[in-house]
Formats: C-alpha cells, sequence, structure tokens
C-alpha cells in the first residue's frame, strides 16, 4: 500500500509538473509548487522505508526532474541551476533522512529488547518462587515440572518453533502444576485411588495455577498455556473443553510432554512405566485426544536417546 502510494504521487507530481506552463507568474507559482512537491514522496520514502526508501525516491526524483531539465529547459541556464540544485539535494535529503529514521527505529528496538528482558527477568522471578513454594509442599510435583520443562523445549527445538515459544514452553512447564499448591494434602500425597469428588478438586488446579499466574505482569500467555495443558483435541479434556484448532501448538506439545513424563515417573499410587509402553499409551491416544504429530516427534526424540538405560529431561 505504501509503495503504491509513493509510486502514484511521483507519477502525478510529475504530470503536473510536465503539463503546467509558467507563461502568468500564477503558473510559474504552480510550477515551481509541483517541482518542490517531489519533496514529500522522497521524506515520505525515507519515514516508511529508512535508507533504503530515502535512496531509492531520491533516485526516481533525481531521474524525473532531470528529465524534465533535459525535455523542458534545455539551453536555460538559470532555470537549469535551480532545478539541478535540486535534483543534488534530494539524495542528501532521501538518505539523510533514512538514515535518522533508521537510527530512530534501532533505539526503538532497543528499547523494546531491554523492556522484554526485564519483564521476562520480573517473570523468571516470580516464577522462581511459585516454583521453591511448590518444591517445599511436594518435591516430587517440582522434579516432574522440570521434566516436563525440558522436554516440551526438546519437542518445540524439533518442531522448529520460535525463541520466544520456546521459553513460554519452558516456562509454562515449569509452572504447569502450580495450582496444586491450593490441594490438601489428604489429596495430593494420598497413596490409594482418590474418589470423584477429589478428582474434581485435582481437575480445578489448572484454573488455580491460571490464577495465580496471571496477575504477574508479562506471564498472561504462560497463564493461558497453563490453564489449558489438559485440554483434548476432541473437547474431552478439562477446564474449558476446548477441541482441535482451539488448542495451540504449544498446549500440544506441553500435553503430551507432561503425559509422557507422568507416565515414566514413579509414584506412591503407581508403578513407573517403560518408555515403550508410554509410548503406546500416547498412540492410543494420538489424533483424539493428543497431536499426533508432537507424539511422533517425541518418538523420533527418544529413538536418538536408544542406548541410555533411562532417558533423561531435567
Amino acid at each position: 500500500m505504501r509503495i503504491t502510494v509513493l509510486l502514484l504521487s511521483l507519477v502525478v507530481i510529475t504530470v503536473l509538473h510536465f503539463l503546467t506552463g509558467i507563461s502568468t507568474s500564477v503558473e510559474h507559482v504552480f510550477h515551481v509548487m509541483f517541482r518542490l512537491a517531489y519533496f514529500v514522496p522522497l521524506m515520505l520514502g525515507a519515514l516508511w522505508f529508512g535508507v533504503r526508501g530515502g535512496a531509492w525516491m531520491a533516485a526516481a526524483c533525481c531521474l524525473l526532474l532531470s528529465a524534465h531539465i533535459f525535455i523542458s529547459w534545455s539551453g536555460n541556464l538559470g532555470e537549469n541551476m535551480n532545478q539541478i540544485a535540486l535534483v543534488v539535494l534530494f539524495p542528501f535529503i532521501g538518505i539523510g533522512g533514512g538514515i535518522f529514521v533508521d537510527r530512530e527505529h534501532a533505539e526503538h528496538e532497543q528499547r523494546r529488547k531491554q523492556e522484554k528482558y526485564a519483564e521476562r527477568r520480573a517473570v523468571i522471578q516470580s516464577i522462581s518462587s511459585l516454583s521453591a513454594a511448590l518444591n517445599a509442599k511436594d518435591s516430587c510435583t517440582r522434579e516432574h515440572s522440570e521434566a516436563v520443562a525440558a522436554l516440551a523445549v526438546q519437542i518445540g527445538t524439533e518442531l522448529c518453533l520460535s525463541e520466544e515459544s520456546l521459553d513460554l514452553l519452558h516456562l509454562a512447564g515449569i509452572t504447569h502444576d502450580i495450582g496444586k499448591i491450593g490441594l490438601k494434602d489428604d489429596v495430593l500425597f494420598k497413596p490409594s485411588k482418590v474418589s470423584a469428588e477429589e478428582i474434581e478438586q485435582i481437575h480445578r488446579h489448572p484454573e488455580v495455577a491460571a490464577a495465580i499466574l496471571q496477575p504477574i505482569s508479562g506471564a498472561e500467555r504462560i497463564a493461558e498455556l497453563v490453564l489449558c495443558h489438559h485440554e483434548h483435541l476432541d473437547g474431552s479434556g478439562y477446564p474449558r473443553g476446548l477441541k482441535s484448532d482451539e488448542i495451540s501448538l504449544e498446549t500440544r506439545i506441553l500435553t503430551v510432554a507432561d503425559i509422557y513424563s507422568a507416565l515414566i515417573e514413579q509414584r506412591s499410587y503407581k508403578q513407573a512405566m517403560q518408555s515403550d509402553d508410554a509410548l503406546a499409551v500416547l498412540r492410543s491416544m494420538s489424533g483424539a485426544q493428543v497431536d499426533t504429530r508432537v507424539v511422533q516427534t517425541l518418538e523420533h526424540i527418544l529413538s536418538k536417546l536408544e542406548g541410555a538405560a533411562e532417558p533423561s529431561f531435567g
């Protein structure tokens, strides 16, 4: 759109400049105004596209005005000098303005990165405090969260996610079970089968976690991911019953990492599964509850670890 505006403005200015005569003083005034109007697309090019835009627009303005000098003012030395001065001035204005704009953009980007870094540090410090609180209550959940975070990042890396998404996966993995702080100890550490009422309490832990994370500035996306990590593609998950495209790729990755890590871990109420058995469970869930591509990516990662007695993601 901006390029179209620049090109159209050059065409309009050039046509008007060529067609406007100088037989009267009024026409001469308009003729000069149209000549000076070349500065408008010149400065817009620099403003919108920096040095590159300023340079291209300066070249276009120089070419068009030079053509006008050659066609309409050939042999008129006095007028030629005035117009040639503009031709010489165009590159200085266009490139100089572009340099200034690029410098402003670079400074703005640097400030944005510094603010984002400061925000991330604040989020990490807050999450570290929450993680320490969870560890004080349940070290097994803390260890599980660290394993989930590491595995989720590995899957995300294999799927070529951006650095920002990988950072999000790591922080969400560390905090995905932080809502279990709100569970009573007799439910969290119960060695036997839990009741329907206790299951309902456990199912509320993503909402509790999201409620803890949301007030932290910069943790909004983390809170959303943590809230949805028990959702299933077929809508059978909780707490929202989201389906298919309503569930982000990052959430799907976290879900698979969480399930696999939970299956291979030893708990007071269950035995640890072998990696192959855990993968078999995930394959049975693929397409309906969990993302097939994510499961296949996990299998690919584990295949590269063959020969290790126990795959470790901590």
